[in-house]
């Protein structure tokens, strides 16, 4: 563990292999399965349940029969799963966390679900990030540490970490515009871009200083990842700073999502 650590501080990225456990990963997948096939049988695409991870199509499908409850079911929905929150607050997790030097680790976000698949891109590369540092959007602790744990496999095709080594010792970067939140400024005919192409269930530790990016998914395969961000309660600055959170969280609207809904028969229904 000392020599990841080592590796860690060094260039600003590491991988652990096997973090989470096979069964921990089917039963994210089965989750993530049942949520989405939920949606696809009310939208009338399927009848019953069915392995949509291994029929990506249905993610196309399913996105232009409904693209707002498909945004909705890939931002927000999926991401509330207890058993990645379970995971995420384990004192396997945290004492790992705090190997990397994170004294008291907080969660800076939700922990996220990613879903990447050539059949539901609106527009290659739309919603892929370009080169970036994570640390512009979340500016918590200077020690902010973030976790990466493939799901599905990576490869060539379905798209591999690319990032800069040591990029994470030269501080926050300049940006430019960009469709996805910002692109860090780099020269691309000399600095090179190594890649990370890490198995199903291990998972990459780096600091949200380091540069990088994910490749396209040009595959026929779905990619779904997940992603842990922690911030250290006991960082000097981010004290300083009163704890700063770049995020909306739980802001509710005020008028109803559903015009006239719930009924009382609704509850009464839900109740007897």
């Amino acid at each position: 563990m000392r020599d990841k650590i080592k590796e860690y501080k060094i260039n600003g990225v590491t991988t652990i292999k096997k973090l989470i456990s096979e069964k921990l990963s089917k039963d994210i997948k089965k989750k993530i399965n049942q949520i989405f096939s939920y949606q696809l049988i009310k939208e009338q695409i399927i009848k019953k349940e069915v392995d949509v991870i291994k029929n990506p199509r249905l993610f196309s499908l399913y996105k232009k029969k409904n693209t707002n409850s498909y945004n909705n079911t890939c931002l927000k929905i999926i991401q509330k799963i207890p058993e990645i929150y379970n995971f995420g607050t384990s004192q396997k997790m945290i004492k790992l966390v705090k190997s990397f030097g994170l004294k008291e680790p907080i969660f800076s976000t939700d922990p996220l679900i990613m879903i990447n698949s050539k059949y539901s891109n609106s527009e290659l590369g739309w919603q892929y990030a370009p080169l970036h540092q994570d640390w512009r959007s979340i500016q918590g602790s200077l020690n902010c540490l973030v976790v990466w744990i493939p799901l599905t496999t990576i490869d060539n095709l379905t798209g591999a970490i690319k990032y800069i080594k040591s990029s994470h010792l030269n501080g926050l970067q300049k940006t430019s515009e960009h469709k996805w939140f910002k692109e860090a400024n780099y020269d691309k005919s000399k600095i090179e871009l190594l890649k990370c192409r890490p198995k199903i269930n291990d998972a990459v530790f780096f600091s949200s200083f380091l540069l990088h990016k994910s490749e396209i998914n040009k595959s026929k395969q779905v990619r779904i990842s997940l992603q842990y961000r922690y911030n250290d309660l006991s960082e000097e600055t981010f004290i300083t700073r009163d704890y700063p959170c770049n995020y909306k969280h739980a802001e509710p609207k005020k008028k109803l999502i559903t015009k006239n809904f719930p009924k009382k028969k609704h509850l009464e229904k839900i109740f007897s």
